[in-house]
């Protein structure tokens, strides 16, 4: 079912494997956690015009891309795609070399102006008398959501959060919205003495974290900091929710929609005009914490049953029927446009079709 895009990037793969390949991969989990329909597009497709079908294109620290991918994208804007992106998506082209302003900055509505990349213990200082470092763990920085946007209010007001990585500083033009800011250090607190070892101060809000814009029709969103990878995202649940909500903002109502399903089950949507019917497949992923047995991999023990999870699927044809392909029970009704389906027990796995009519 097509719904959002997540492109990769051969060349930016091949550039900067490590970082592209932690990048994607977060992103994929972010997607695939939040149960939101997507596929995998690389370049050649997005060059083909192979966007035409989607709502959104998700770009996850795509360094390099090349001049037809980027004239590609700003057509499919144009014609109403939305597009979230993130760090330094198109800072260099096709062949490598770097672009004076990231590609598709004039649809964000930003201008560059320089890279915080201070990620390594090569920023922490040793007290000599008590050889200690300044501050505990990696580099870190403060950030804070502006609860006055729709995106941003269900966050706490006037609450800071963590985020660890790079990110870019960029101006914002009028017409865009700063929704999120990235705060400064508090260098003089930083510098005291005796180290408190407690980690950064932060200051005030300094640089636009997270932007959105109105661009014709569709909707944008750029996110500064490099946020994608796993283990990044695990330290800043509010920066995850920030991308989600702006994910669902910028594509539109999803088609499917999960209220109560944990992000340990795993949903899958697919389409069949040919044959008038959805699939909605899921996978039970909530196992044990695997341990080790001897030398082995981990051994999954037991997987935990999931009780009354819930559905929405957007649907505008006349629904004639609802089924469990491995004969689960399975309760449905038609609200709208819409169809709520209730799945009572969920074990290891399920697939439901439903089957529809088009015309009356």
């Amino acid at each position: 079912m097509r719904y959002a895009a997540l492109l990769h990037s051969y060349n930016t793969h091949r550039l900067y494997k490590d970082r592209f390949d932690e990048a994607f991969e977060g992103m994929y989990r972010l997607l695939f956690e939040h149960h939101i329909p997507f596929e995998i597009v690389n370049e050649a497709g997005v060059q083909r015009g192979n966007l035409e079908d989607y709502k959104i294109l998700v770009i996850p620290d795509v360094m390099s891309l090349a001049d037809d991918t980027v004239e590609a994208i700003q057509s499919a804007v144009g014609n109403g795609l939305g597009l979230v992106a993130t760090y330094m998506t198109g800072f260099v082209d096709g062949k490598g070399q770097q672009r004076q302003q990231p590609a598709l900055a004039d649809i964000f509505g930003i201008e560059f102006e320089d890279i915080i990349a201070h990620d390594t213990s090569a920023g922490i200082t040793y007290d000599s008398a008590l050889n200690v470092p300044d501050i505990d763990g990696s580099m870190f920085y403060y950030g804070s959501a502006r609860t006055e946007h729709p995106l941003a209010q269900e966050l706490p007001e006037k609450s800071l959060f963590s985020f660890q990585g790079s990110f870019v500083i960029c101006r914002c033009s009028p017409e865009s919205q700063i929704i999120a800011d990235i705060h400064a250090i508090d260098q003089v607190r930083l510098s005291s003495r005796p180290y408190n070892r407690r980690g950064h101060y932060p200051g005030q809000p300094r640089w636009p974290l997270a932007i959105v814009r109105e661009y014709g029709n569709a909707r944008v969103a750029y996110f500064a900091p490099q946020a994608e990878a796993e283990w990044r995202r695990a330290h800043a649940p509010e920066l995850d929710s920030l991308l989600v909500r702006s994910i669902l903002w910028a594509g539109g109502p999803s088609p499917l929609e999960t209220p109560d399903c944990p992000k340990s089950v795993e949903v899958r949507l697919f389409h069949s005009p040919k044959r008038q019917m959805f699939q909605i497949l899921l996978v039970n992923l909530t196992t044990n914490s695997l341990v080790r047995v001897g030398g082995g991999p981990g051994v999954i023990r037991y997987v935990t049953p999931h009780k009354r999870l819930h559905l929405c699927l957007r649907i505008d044809k006349k629904v004639t029927n609802v089924q469990s392909q491995i004969g689960s029970e399975v309760h449905h009704r038609v609200n709208g446009n819409i169809l709520e389906i209730e799945l009572p027990l969920l074990k290891l796995y399920d697939s439901l079709l439903v089957e529809y009519r088009v015309g009356k």
